[in-house]
């Protein structure tokens, strides 16, 4: 199976999702998977690790793309909502562009907000930590995915 994981977030940074991710892509890989990590062209300028393979020491078994989006999160506290929002459709954009549907691929993901461009047509995964408190983009996106993983029964009762 093929595996695109679609996260929106810096690569690395040394918060723990960043490490979660990617032990989550080396472990599909380990599995006999071809895995891909699709991510923004973004920094974290205070983690200055340019190769998030040595700064988590996992070992090289899964590729990562990174594709455009614009960065200007962090460069201002103002206009930081439209800024989140400029980033996310950015990188949106990028991926649908640069997507190529394959019956055979699975878009994993964390983050609800990844399918808001994603094609019906896709085999969608959806893992989930929470719901959100709006839930106006939750309810009509998460139709989209094929599957749920959900960290409790309390997440499981709710969908």
């Amino acid at each position: 199976m093929r595996i695109k994981y679609l996260a929106n977030v810096r690569m690395p940074t040394s918060r723990a999702h960043g490490y979660a991710i990617m032990k989550m892509c080396s472990e599909f890989a380990t599995t006999g998977n071809s895995v891909e990590l699709i991510i923004p062209n973004r920094i974290d300028y205070q983690d200055n690790a340019p190769d998030p393979f040595s700064f988590y020491k996992l070992e090289r078994n899964f590729s990562i793309r990174k594709l455009f989006c614009f960065d200007l999160l962090g460069r201002t506290l103002l206009f930081g909502r439209l800024f989140y929002w400029l980033a996310l459709i950015s990188f949106l954009l990028s991926f649908l562009l640069s997507y190529r549907h394959d019956q055979s691929d699975v878009i994993y993901t964390r983050d609800f907000m990844m399918l808001l461009f994603a094609p019906r047509q896709a085999n969608i995964f959806l893992e989930l930590h929470d719901i959100p408190a709006s839930k106006f983009l939750f309810e009509r996106l998460v139709k989209k995915p094929k599957l749920f993983f959900v960290l409790n029964n309390y997440l499981k009762d709710e969908l």
